[in-house]
């Protein structure tokens, strides 16, 4: 994934910032808001993308990498209104449900990408009931509570209408072990 990223990205400075690519090799610009510039435009049309750059450019280093971003979005849905209706549809088409490792002894982060909205709701409901839990007498931390009654929307333990879960083992061993 990570190559297949540095490709896209070099691909996006030829075809939609080449003024971009050009300031960062002259070490005018940084990386890092040389890919805010990227990550904003790649899924323009090349030449909206050079007039954004060409607008922003003299002034990209003065700016902290927020504002830079700010001021690519508020110029982009001035010269392409469409642009975020089509950055949208191409993030849910991108969404996808990750485990990491956590750096907590034994825990792992689930990460879902859903629309601002939808996890805001989803948010909302999670620590609704989590308070719920905590108002009706429940000692553990609110964060706990949370976590526990996120893991029951999902898994639904009371719904006893689906299968259960079930697994078969196979264990090889020779005689000598198994005594």
């Amino acid at each position: 994934p990570a190559a297949g990223q540095l490709a896209h990205r070099a691909w996006t400075y030829r075809t939609h910032l080449p003024a971009t690519w050009a300031a960062m090799a002259a070490g005018e610009l940084d990386e890092y808001r040389a890919r805010t510039l990227v990550d904003v435009l790649e899924h323009t049309a090349p030449a909206v993308a050079r007039r954004v750059e060409a607008r922003l450019l003299p002034e990209a280093t003065d700016l902290t990498v927020g504002k830079l971003k700010k001021r690519v979005l508020a110029l982009l849905l001035e010269l392409d209104a469409e642009a975020a209706d089509r950055r949208r549809e191409q993030a849910e088409r991108r969404a996808d449900v990750r485990v990491y490792p956590s750096p907590q002894e034994g825990m792992a982060t689930l990460a879902a990408d859903l629309p601002a909205q939808v996890a805001a709701a989803c948010h909302a409901l999670v620590d609704q009931l989590a308070r719920l839990l905590k108002a009706d007498g429940d000692p553990r931390p609110i964060g706990e509570l949370r976590t526990l009654v996120f893991a029951d929307l999902l898994q639904r333990p009371w719904d006893d209408t689906r299968p259960p879960v079930t697994a078969h083992l196979q264990i090889t061993a020779t005689l000598a072990a198994l005594a």
